[in-house]
């Protein structure tokens, strides 16, 4: 109980450092979407209907019935969902293999880090840390053994952002028999799992009607794809600014981590697929 006291209370100090040294708030481009859809939900409003964003409707539904200003709704849930995030990555690293001082280090640069609190004060009405804490919650499921949170870390996906599909190969990697390129019971199980939340992701695309009649996945893609190669010395400036500590720390000891890799398919594969989505997704 002690160290989980210390825990919060480092997490709960070090958010409050990064609140003071990032005093500016900004709304942008998809805030203005997701601010929309917390107010209307489903209207003639073109806001609440334009593809992709009208489809991410976990976080701003469940917004709208938060008797708040949308901001401020926005803005105490965004800070509350990363504190919790970091809070169950330390157990997350843990679970892992990871010391308790190395898994401080992995909060320390989870929350340190540009996109994650720094963010959330930053650019209050988003959907990412949302989906941050499910991707520590279907990790931390993977090592905890436990079918239904990895179930609901899905489901909760589906109804956030497209990218939870990369998890449905993840959990595969994770469970198959070691040396073993098809396991089929495994096999069987993981596409028992993902049914349900990728139903209703199509469902989703299916039901809830889009102002830009013209969207589609594949001219989206096609679009960042551009922008990734037009705009390539940017995205890598970055992601250096961003994660910088960290890349040049996993370049001292790429031996290593190409040797971690190796051993962790799950995790390799992840990567990739984060990698085309930044690639054809701009995230």
């Amino acid at each position: 109980m002690r160290g989980k006291l210390i825990l919060i209370g480092a997490i709960l100090i070090g958010m409050l450092l990064l609140k003071i040294i990032t005093p500016v708030v900004y709304h942008g481009y998809d805030a203005g979407f997701y601010r929309a859809m917390s107010r209307e939900l489903i209207s003639s409003n073109p806001k609440t209907a334009t593809a992709p964003y009208n489809y991410r409707v976990f976080t701003p539904w469940l917004l709208h019935f938060i008797p708040l200003e949308t901001e401020t709704a926005f803005a105490i849930y965004n800070i509350i969902l990363c504190a919790l995030s970091a809070y169950l990555l330390f157990f997350l690293l843990t679970d892992a293999g990871g010391s308790c001082r190395e898994a401080g280090l992995g909060v320390f640069f989870f929350l340190s880090s540009w996109v994650n609190a720094r963010f959330s004060f930053f650019y209050p009405v988003h959907i990412d840390g949302t989906y941050y804490f499910i991707l520590i919650l279907a990790f931390w499921s993977l090592f905890r053994k436990n079918n239904t949170l990895f179930f609901i870390a899905l489901l909760l996906g589906a109804l956030t952002r497209e990218y939870f599909l990369a998890l449905i190969p993840v959990y595969y990697l994770f469970r198959k028999e070691k040396g073993r390129f098809l396991d089929r019971e495994v096999l069987w199980n993981t596409i028992k799992l993902a049914a349900g939340p990728v139903f209703i992701f199509l469902l989703l695309r299916l039901l809830i009607p889009r102002a830009n009649q013209d969207f589609s996945y594949w001219n989206h893609a096609l679009y960042f794809s551009r922008m990734f190669f037009v705009h390539g010395r940017r995205i890598v400036h970055s992601y250096l600014n961003i994660y910088g500590v960290v890349i040049f720390i996993l370049l001292l000891h790429l031996p290593s981590l190409i040797s971690f890799l190796k051993k962790n398919s799950y995790l390799t594969a992840y990567l990739l697929l984060c990698l085309l989505f930044l690639m054809v997704g701009g995230g």
